[in-house]
């Protein structure tokens, strides 16, 4: 009987325990063979249902640099479960590097300059900025130029928001106000880049990488935060969708309006042909130059 009593004295407190939190590392969707084989891999695949003859003169979909990609892919799944399988627990849970200051505007000030060089003309030529405002055009690539090996530069912003990503999470780092601006900076750079250059993948790329950087360091102690966080991808597809409507509302609805019977049908014809021609375009390229590949690292 006293044992019996002592078991059922015990099971209260094991009951009000708290639930032990989840690293958001252990969520699926921050599984990189997950996601290729679940995500990648699917889209990948679906390109086979598009027509590409209404879009595009010459088709490379089907073909056998396509399925050379599927295989690539597969590789990459095989790379990250040997990378995984061979890594220790204490090296998967070590602690996160430690950045200084002088290496976050190493990696801040280069994509600074390089988005001066872009776009300084245009402080000389503000009239283009209003036309853009009022809808009059929808981007600025005929009128200003990049800078070959001076404009990429840009993506130095993308390092710098990892970094500072990283040392938003780590326990060890404190943020100088300096790291601060230079975050908000990046980001509204690549907010007017957006605009300017029609080239939303600029926003998207430092959304990303922030989120899932940020995320290596979150534990996730409530059951709400948990299954919000575990079907937070199933809701992305149509965040996506939302935000690719509104801008393309503003950005070529006036001029397609005729071609549409709404803004939302517009949106997903061009955002599946994006993905399409995007895949069609790269084969295209590696079919059609007979020198490929080159050695000189410019691709």
């Amino acid at each position: 009987m006293s044992v019996m009593r002592r078991l059922a004295a015990t099971r209260p407190q094991q009951a009000a325990r708290p639930p032990k939190p989840l690293a958001a590392t252990q969520l699926w969707w921050l599984h990189p063979s997950r996601i290729v084989l679940l995500v990648l891999m699917p889209v990948y695949l679906s390109i086979l249902a598009y027509d590409f003859k209404q879009r595009v003169p010459l088709v490379y979909v089907p073909g056998l640099d396509y399925w050379f990609g599927a295989l690539l892919l597969l590789a990459l799944v095989t790379g990250m479960q040997w990378a995984l399988a061979t890594c220790s627990p204490e090296r998967r849970h070590a602690e996160p590097p430690r950045i200084s200051l002088e290496l976050m505007m190493l990696l801040l000030l280069p994509a600074l300059l390089a988005y001066a060089v872009w776009f300084a003309p245009l402080l000389s030529r503000p009239q283009l900025l209003v036309d853009i405002a009022l809808g009059r055009r929808s981007e600025l690539r005929g009128d200003i130029a990049t800078v070959k090996g001076v404009t990429t530069f840009t993506q130095f912003g993308v390092a710098y928001i990892i970094a500072y990503a990283i040392k938003l999470g780590a326990p060890h780092s404190r943020l100088r106000r300096i790291e601060h601006m230079g975050a908000l900076l990046i980001f509204v750079l690549a907010v007017f880049r957006a605009f300017a250059w029609a080239e939303r993948l600029a926003v998207i790329e430092l959304v990303v990488c922030f989120t899932v950087t940020r995320m290596a360091y979150l534990q996730l102690r409530t059951p709400l935060t948990r299954r919000v966080a575990i079907w937070l991808p199933a809701m992305a597809p149509f965040a996506l969708y939302g935000i690719f409507t509104a801008s393309e509302y503003f950005r070529t609805w006036e001029f397609l309006s005729n071609q549409y019977s709404s803004v939302w049908a517009m949106s997903a014809d061009r955002l599946i042909t994006y993905y399409a021609t995007a895949v069609n375009n790269g084969i295209g390229v590696l079919v059609e130059d007979p020198d490929w590949p080159y050695y000189s690292g410019g691709f």
